[in-house]
């Protein structure tokens, strides 16, 4: 959040960080989609180790970017230091959740992969 209100882009600023906020929430709506479906997918092909590994991926990176939107709506209401500071950390450690759940489902997709090209079944990778 912007605190100088004589800067003539303060409005502007304003209004891109509501714009992102609800971008982060938006997000986050895609990525529960995507880890739902996509669980459902391995269940019914009954979930390889793999396949588990990017479920599991997935779903760390929806808790992450759950974070990362609730921080950046609380740092964008707030008008305390203590407070945006606080929702500052909660939008990192979100981010960092988002990675380790992005690294996750490399490692899975490996595996599927590798799997794949020993069995010769084709799975479906998202």
């Amino acid at each position: 959040m912007n605190s100088n209100q004589f800067d003539p882009n303060t409005k502007k600023i304003e209004g891109l960080e509501r714009k992102i906020v609800t971008a982060l929430w938006i997000q986050l709506l895609g990525q529960i989609m995507e880890a739902k479906y996509t669980s459902d997918l391995f269940a019914l092909q009954n979930g390889a180790k793999g396949e588990k590994k990017i479920s599991f991926g997935q779903w760390v990176g929806v808790v992450g970017q759950g974070l990362e939107a609730i921080g950046a709506t609380k740092e964008l209401v707030s008008t305390d230091r203590d407070i945006i500071l606080s929702a500052q950390r909660i939008a990192i450690n979100g981010n960092l959740l988002q990675s380790l759940g992005s690294a996750l489902e490399a490692v899975g997709s490996e595996e599927v992969l590798i799997d794949e090209l020993v069995t010769g079944i084709q799975e479906f990778i998202p």
